[in-house]
């Protein structure tokens, strides 16, 4: 039982150790949480220094919840498994080694879903992590459309992240390259920033922007005007949560989900795919430079 409690400890702890990223970016970890000295063995002080961070990440999690998205149970126990394992295979533990370890362990985990109900069924959902690698090009498209000259000074203007992910709307076979960014000038309330460019050659030509998105973004396979539906998870702001349906028309995607398109309890999704699922993770996307 007390390997258990420790392999669950620290797995949680990795998460808290600063570098935990939620669906809605005003969630934050406090910094008055007592910081491990990394060179330090595991010791009961360390023990306890983790119980501390790991118990802030259980009131995240509860967050997550509130906001209507699950707790994918069996891979979140399948990881802790291998926390246990790993526990289990090195008695003398140290801080660095644990953290190096479950840090890698925890990479492309994806633990948290959409919710499943009588209403809407998202169990046909084929979750896609988003690319990891960075994009130069792509970066200099992103801060062109935020910044309208590619002037851009993190410590003044404030950090940004990015996700992307490369998939074709319009059943054209090029794809194009939707960038989720959240960040203080492109963030609020409502939510995040979703940019969708044409890519040729290298080179990013902006086709929309949309205000106010979370993630995952569900990619349907529904059509209109021979582009896919995009499915938005809205709330935030004061509003009462729902599912914006955004449809392709008049030559172009909404600029922001609006309660016109609310998908309905008849609403059948069927397979769909969700890019930018990361709402739970150890990094917190591609930092914009």
């Amino acid at each position: 039982m007390k390997k258990n409690i420790i392999a669950i400890t620290c797995a949680l702890a990795l998460l808290a150790t600063g570098s935990v990223s939620f669906a809605n970016s005003d969630v934050k970890l406090s910094s008055n949480v007592t910081n491990i000295n990394s060179q330090s063995t595991m010791t009961s002080q360390n023990y306890k220094d983790f119980y501390e961070l790991s118990s802030e990440i259980v009131s995240k999690i509860k967050n997550l919840k509130t906001k209507g998205y699950t707790l994918e149970k069996q891979k979140y126990l399948d990881f802790i498994n291998k926390c246990d394992e790993y526990v289990d295979k090195n008695p003398d533990l140290d801080s660095v080694n644990i953290l190096n370890e479950l840090n890698s362990e925890l990479k492309g985990q994806l633990f948290f879903g959409l919710p499943t109900n009588d209403a809407i069924d998202f169990s046909a959902i084929n979750y896609v992590p988003s690319i990891s690698v960075p994009d130069k090009n792509l970066e200099k498209a992103i801060l062109k459309e935020i910044f309208k000259n590619d002037s851009y000074d993190s410590k003044t203007d404030g950090a940004l992240h990015y996700y992307y992910q490369k998939i074709d709307l319009n059943g054209d076979s090029k794809n194009e390259v939707l960038a989720y960014v959240y960040g203080t000038m492109v963030s609020g309330t409502g939510g995040d920033s979703l940019y969708i460019f044409e890519e040729n050659e290298g080179n990013y030509t902006i086709k929309t922007s949309i205000s106010t998105v979370r993630k995952p973004i569900l990619i349907s396979n529904i059509k209109t005007n021979d582009w896919n539906d995009m499915i938005i998870p809205v709330y935030g702001g004061g509003i009462k949560g729902f599912y914006s349906d955004i449809k392709y028309d008049n030559d172009n995607y909404p600029t922001s989900p609006s309660v016109e398109n609310e998908l309905n309890d008849r609403f059948s999704i069927g397979e769909a795919t969700a890019v930018f699922p990361e709402l739970w993770e150890i990094d917190k996307g591609i930092e914009l430079k």
